[in-house]
C-alpha cells in the first residue's frame, strides 16, 4: 500500500509534461537497474481498485486488514459459536447431576437397611440444604426439581423405615 502511495505521488507530481519527458512518461518501468517490487509491478499492470480510488487510504489499510485476518478469524470461531452453547448446557446441568452419586448412596444404604437410619437422614438434610443454596438459571429448573423429588423419594423412604 505504501508503494502504491508513492508511486501515486510520483505520477501526480512528475507525470506530466516537461522539458525532457512526455505526459504520463515518469515513473515507469523501463530501463530498470533493480528488480521492480510486486506492488510496483501490480501498480503498474493496472488501476487503482475501486475501493482504493473511492476510499481513503485509512480505510483501505484496515478493509485489507479484515480481509488477511478477521475473515479467517471468523471461519476459525463459526464452529467454536457453535459449540457454546452445548458447553454452557452441560456444564449448568452438571452443577445438578453430580449429587445424584450421593443420592443414590444414601439410597442404596436404605434399601439394603444398613447402618442407622438417623445418620442417613442427617446426610440427606445435608445434602438437600445443599441443592437448595443452588442458584441456576429459570431454563435449567426442571432439573434441579427433578433432584428435589428424588430426594424427598429418599427421605420419604428413609422415615418409612425409621418408623418401623
Amino acid at each position: 500500500m505504501v508503494i502504491d502511495l508513492m508511486l501515486e505521488g510520483a505520477r501526480k507530481v512528475h507525470g506530466g509534461a516537461g522539458l525532457f519527458q512526455r505526459a504520463g512518461e515518469f515513473p515507469a518501468p523501463l530501463d530498470l537497474d533493480l528488480p521492480l517490487s510486486p506492488d510496483a509491478e501490480r501498480f503498474y499492470r493496472a488501476s487503482p481498485s475501486l475501493l482504493r480510488r473511492y476510499v481513503p487510504y485509512w480505510l483501505v489499510v484496515w478493509v485489507n486488514r479484515f480481509i488477511v485476518v478477521g475473515i479467517p478469524l471468523l471461519i476459525l470461531a463459526i464452529p467454536f459459536v457453535r459449540y457454546v452453547p452445548a458447553v454452557y448446557r452441560w456444564s449448568t446441568r452438571r452443577r445438578v447431576y453430580r449429587w445424584y452419586g450421593e443420592l443414590k448412596t444414601i439410597e442404596d444404604a436404605v434399601r439394603r437397611r444398613e447402618g442407622d437410619a438417623a445418620t442417613h437422614l442427617a446426610r440427606l438434610e445435608r445434602l438437600a440444604d445443599r441443592v437448595d443454596r443452588l442458584h441456576i438459571p429459570h431454563a435449567y429448573a426442571g432439573e434441579l426439581f427433578a433432584l428435589l423429588l428424588h430426594i424427598k423419594l429418599v427421605r420419604d423412604m428413609l422415615r418409612e423405615w425409621a418408623a418401623k
